[in-house]
């Protein structure tokens, strides 16, 4: 956990502006279907669902990202664009070393997942809220 304190610490303004940029989109997801589908309990709790269930699929993807999942499809791509407009050799020879680099890249980068999920989580705090104002009623 010390970790991620000092990344926090070192990453501050990143991890806040991906949160904000985070809730930001999320309440555009809820305004769109709120506005478009009447202004009822159950178009709110659509509406903050739908907001939730975006963010954790971008964090989700974020995350799968980071831990490497793409490497391939970015590496065949760099090769084959480097082979065909760049007038110089690409630096990584094979997929090991372009693995190698991205690994110690991401050890240092910022884990800006970490900030959607928590957008996403307040979005289902919102949903657990109006759930209960949807039974009450």
């Amino acid at each position: 956990m010390s970790k991620f304190k000092d990344n926090f610490r070192k990453y501050r303004k990143t991890y806040i502006f991906t949160f904000v940029i985070s809730l930001l989109v999320g309440i555009a997801v809820f305004c769109l279907y709120f506005f478009l589908n009447g202004y009822f309990v159950i178009s709110a709790l659509n509406g903050v669902s739908i907001a939730a269930v975006v963010l954790v699929a971008l964090g989700g993807l974020m995350w799968v990202q980071s831990q490497g999942a793409f490497d391939t499809i970015s590496y065949g791509f760099r090769q084959m664009f480097s082979s065909f407009f760049s007038k110089t050799p690409n630096k990584y020879n094979d997929m090991y070393s372009y693995k190698q680099a991205k690994i110690e890249k991401r050890e240092s980068s910022p884990k800006t997942f970490f900030a959607i999920l928590f957008a996403a989580a307040v979005f289902a705090l919102a949903i657990i809220a109006l759930e209960i104002v949807y039974h009450i009623h």
